[in-house]
């Protein structure tokens, strides 16, 4: 599998792997333009995968408002109803920290009203898992560990850019 980007810059990176749209949030905030950004990268990874997509978002330390989150929310309503099977949100901090992170935003997940699928895990390789199943019964095949090895040295290459800008 290839991962194609779409935009890269000092904030996010946006690409598709197969039928995964992905982002990766380095930037500690995230903007009503960033998630302006989510949506157009969603619009044209359904035209270049008809028959439907899966979102997966590494969240990092990214912690989006009020305002942000509802923007989000409508946005990926919008892309379900044109094929998105769902959202795959990936919060891998690990110890109590993590386990608290995504207890809560799984609860958050709970309360919400929202008309698509929506998960969070602790490993890519269950989130992409989790998307391949969804997106089988559209005739879309995804090999959930080449997409979840390939995503994570796109991550990893791409934070570890980020870190080495810092210490410039």
């Amino acid at each position: 599998m290839t991962i194609e980007t779409y935009r890269v810059n000092d904030r996010y990176a946006m690409a598709m792997i197969g039928p995964v749209a992905f982002v990766v949030w380095r930037s500690p905030t995230i903007t009503l333009a960033d998630m302006r950004a989510t949506e157009a990268h969603g619009e044209m990874a359904l035209e270049r995968s008809p028959k439907g997509i899966g979102i997966l978002a590494f969240a990092g330390s990214a912690a989006p408002d009020r305002e942000v989150r509802r923007l989000s929310t409508r946005i990926n309503e919008r892309i379900h109803a044109r094929g998105a099977v769902g959202v795959a949100a990936v919060l891998d901090d690990g110890g109590l920290l993590g386990a608290v992170q995504r207890g809560m935003a799984t609860g958050m997940v709970l309360l919400s009203s929202r008309s698509y699928p929506l998960r969070v895990f602790r490993h890519t390789r269950g989130a992409c898992g989790w998307l391949a199943d969804e997106l089988r019964p559209r005739g879309v095949d995804v090999v959930p560990r080449a997409a979840a090895a390939e995503l994570e040295a796109f991550r990893a290459s791409y934070v570890n850019a980020g870190r080495a800008a810092v210490a410039e």
